[in-house]
């Protein structure tokens, strides 16, 4: 959905009352970036070339990290490849990271979702988020408008549990790799 869209969507949801092209923006943005943020699961790399011991800065973008790759390594540096574990040695303070060893490393993460400035674009996050954000923007347009309204806290209550569902679908979606189940089974008698 395109912004444009995601505010008509959102209009459905206030009861006759019109939202102004500027605040949708303002709320698509809050929502993304004040509610969704990491929940989003905005993925992205970054290589960067490090000294053993040495601090290096990490992209302001970057929420988490959840695998390091080693040039020249067939396995992960850290984190899950096809259900293996490597724990590679590292530290991050804040926003920098150092490693036990010299090398070119490539770090994949959760990063913040880019700002939303458009209403002819699509917001940076998957499509399953975009139904909650315009029930988000609809709950801020209606308080906004009314901060005695009930129904923007209602709306903000719905926005919750849309969002909750999304995740979950989210995270369904996202994983490549799954762990392997160990079961108990009784003995054949």
């Amino acid at each position: 959905m395109t912004g444009l869209e995601i505010k008509t969507l959102a209009e459905l949801h206030t009861e006759d009352l019109a939202i102004e092209d500027n605040q949708a923006v303002v709320f698509i943005n809050e929502c993304i970036l004040m509610d969704l943020g990491k929940d989003a699961g905005v993925i992205a790399s970054h290589t960067l070339d490090a000294e053993k011991d040495t601090w290096v800065d990490l992209p302001r973008s970057f929420l988490s990290v959840f695998e390091i790759e080693k040039e020249g390594k067939p396995t992960p540096y850290y984190g899950r490849k096809y259900g293996a574990f490597y724990d590679g040695d590292f530290d991050i303070r804040g926003n920098e990271i150092r490693f036990a060893e010299s090398g070119t490393f490539t770090l994949w993460g959760y990063v913040m979702p880019p700002a939303f400035t458009d209403l002819q674009g699509e917001p940076g996050v998957h499509e399953i988020l975009h139904y909650p954000i315009a029930i988000y923007v609809a709950s801020r347009a209606i308080f906004w408008d009314d901060e005695e309204n009930p129904t923007a806290q209602m709306k903000m209550n719905e926005y919750f549990m849309h969002k909750q569902k999304a995740l979950e679908q989210l995270a369904e979606i996202q994983p490549t790799t799954s762990r392997i189940r160990m079961v108990r089974m009784r003995p054949f008698a």
